[in-house]
């Protein structure tokens, strides 16, 4: 069964989850740096993780949780929505999942 976003949408999805693990990535040494990408598909679900390390300096925490204002993620989010999906944000240890 065909996955029900078209290509633009998916695309502008993966570029800009994986811009913000670079960007949090790029602000580590070099030897602290690293950036996980899963892609499952299954009965017409997709499933898109990425992880990466972060300096946790560099997250703005309201009341425990992850918060931020970059338009980029908010961008992600009303894409995924657009087409039912789910988008969750959060940290965890010295990691960061989108």
């Amino acid at each position: 069964m065909p996955l029900d976003i078209d290509r633009v949408h998916l695309t502008t999805i993966l570029c800009n989850l994986l811009d913000n693990a670079l960007e949090a990535c790029s602000k580590l040494p070099a030897d602290k740096r690293n950036m996980y990408l899963t892609l499952t598909f299954d009965s017409n679900l997709l499933s898109i993780t990425v992880k990466n390390a972060y300096d946790p300096k560099n997250i703005d925490l309201q009341n425990g949780i992850a918060y931020t204002t970059k338009a980029d993620k908010a961008r992600v989010k009303k894409t995924v929505e657009k087409f039912n999906g789910t988008f969750k944000y959060y940290t965890e240890d010295s990691d960061e999942e989108s």
